[in-house]
Parts: C-alpha cells; sequence; structure tokens
C-alpha cells in the first residue's frame, strides 16, 4: 500500500511539473514586441520559473520519501497493540507577540491575521494537497506555519518592506513559504 501511495504522489508531483513548464510555454510563445508586454511577460516568466524551482525541490524530497516509504516500517508500541496508527493535528503557530505602540504607518498584515484561522486554513490545505498521505499533511503544516512565524515576528518599518509584503500576500495568500519566498527575493533585489 505503501508503494501505492508512493507512486500516486510521485506521478502527482510529475504532472504539476507539466502543468507548470505548459503554463511557461504558453507565456513564451504568447509573448509580444510590445516592451510593456515584455517586461510583463519577463516577469510571469521569473515567477514561473521560481515555482518550477520549488516544485522540482518538492519532487526531489517526494523522491526521498518514496525510497522511505518503500523501506519496510518498525511498528510503535500503540500500532502493534491496537494495529491502527494515529494522526494528531499539528499545534496551531504560536500567537503573536504583544504589539508595542506603533511610531510609523507601517504594520505587518501577516501580524494581524487570527493564529487559530491561520492553523486552520493551514491544516485545511494540506489535508485537501494530500489525502490520506499524514506525513506529507505534517511536513506540509510544519513548513507552512515555520514561514507563517517567521514572516508574523518581522518588522515592516519602510515603504519598500510594506509594498513587498502586501504584494507577496496578494500573489500567494495564505501559502506563507511562497509569500516568504517572493518578499525575501523581492528584499535582496532591492537591497543589491
Amino acid at each position: 500500500m505503501a508503494s501505492e501511495s508512493g507512486k500516486q504522489l510521485f506521478r502527482k508531483k510529475w504532472s504539476v511539473l507539466l502543468i507548470a513548464l505548459t503554463i511557461i510555454g504558453s507565456i513564451v510563445s504568447g509573448c509580444g514586441n510590445n516592451n510593456n508586454e515584455d517586461t510583463e511577460a519577463k516577469k510571469d516568466l521569473v515567477k514561473a520559473e521560481k515555482k518550477i524551482e520549488e516544485l522540482e525541490k518538492q519532487l526531489e524530497e517526494v523522491k526521498g520519501e518514496l525510497v522511505l516509504a518503500q523501506a519496510p516500517k518498525e511498528e510503535t508500541v500503540d500500532e502493534a497493540a491496537t494495529g491502527t496508527t494515529t494522526h494528531e493535528p499539528a499545534p496551531a503557530p504560536a500567537p503573536a507577540p504583544a504589539a508595542t505602540p506603533a511610531t510609523t504607518a507601517f504594520e505587518n498584515p501577516i501580524a494581524q491575521l487570527d493564529p487559530a484561522v491561520v492553523a486552520s486554513e493551514i491544516n485545511k490545505k494540506a489535508e485537501a494537497d494530500w489525502v490520506d498521505d499524514y506525513e506529507m499533511q505534517d511536513y506540509q503544516v510544519e513548513n507552512q506555519t515555520a514561514a507563517y512565524n517567521e514572516l508574523k515576528a518581522m518588522v515592516i518599518d519602510t515603504d519598500v518592506k510594506q509594498t513587498q509584503i502586501e504584494r507577496a500576500m496578494q500573489d500567494w495568500g495564505m501559502d506563507f513559504e511562497m509569500v516568504q519566498y517572493q518578499y525575501e527575493n523581492q528584499m535582496e533585489a532591492y537591497n543589491n
């Protein structure tokens, strides 16, 4: 059964990669000669390439997990006694630190989110993305929660930071790993 699940996971990742490549192909073929269109197409292409890099990383992780899934598994005491495994939901992200009086008009929009709602959304997305694959659900929840906590702790003290975090949230919603990735890359490019 682990082999079947691993194969499905492998097929799912490859299909996502193929879709991303198709999107990039359509973006490249749809580019016109207009400079504004070229600039916009280049931005779309860069976003798509970043997404492909992320998907390729995930694919490598899945390949490693597939090898692990096919290896014999040792049962825990509970599993051996009951013949079943249990899946515990991931803990809620840590609450936001107490706010101090702001002296500027800047604010971190991620720190404004309700941690309980964030935890619920992260869990729902993981369950939808990885139906019956509790290990991958836990992995996704841990990564999303870690990214959320790092983003929530950020100090937004310039217009550039405010604009970039808002844009990343607009582009990626509650996919905190991608929000963090886009924000950090934009700030790195700005600082160079």
